[in-house]
């Protein structure tokens, strides 16, 4: 397969997904385009898709929109990308059960992102702090990843996951 037969896409809210969708497509020449943005003929003439999206409440952002537009035998790779880590083993098992739902026979690459306080909308806002103060009942050896990583959002302002290295698997 050629470069031009593999292209990169993306969606996210709040850049972590494009960050590291950027970073694996310039390394490997691909293009890469943000979810919607993606020229039909590109599309049709591409052999090997890599979608890197956001997970938000357990599923990745724009995913099923993405499904409408690829043809038969395409292969596809989702890289989710999320507060979540490899250890809240129950978050992954959700996480990839609605890949799978979506795309069966995808390779699944998980990394983790970012979040900054500041860049939620309110709603957002009241979300993350009604987590935070259910995950404080908890003691902290029985809170999931995801929700210290909440802890931090709420009371540090935000976290910063994003290692490119880990992008050094998917092929």
């Amino acid at each position: 397969m050629n470069k031009m037969e593999k292209l990169v896409i993306y969606a996210t809210k709040r850049g972590s997904s494009k960050k590291y969708a950027e970073a694996f497509a310039q390394k490997h020449g691909y293009p890469i385009y943000e979810q919607g943005g993606v020229p039909s003929e590109d599309f049709a003439g591409s052999k090997k898709l890599y979608y890197f999206g956001s997970v938000y409440a357990g599923r990745v952002f724009q995913l099923n929109k993405l499904k409408e537009k690829c043809r038969e035998g395409m292969e596809i790779t989702v890289v989710p990308v999320g507060l979540s880590s490899k250890n809240d083993q129950e978050k992954m098992v959700e996480i990839r059960k609605g890949i799978i739902e979506i795309f069966p026979e995808a390779e699944i690459f998980y990394m983790r992102g970012r979040l900054s306080y500041k860049e939620l909308s309110f709603p957002e806002k009241i979300l993350i702090k009604m987590i935070n103060k259910e995950s404080k009942k908890k003691e902290s050896q029985n809170k999931l990843d995801i929700e210290k990583a909440i802890g931090q959002v709420v009371e540090e302002d935000g976290v910063d996951f994003i290692n490119l290295n880990e992008l050094e698997v998917i092929e």
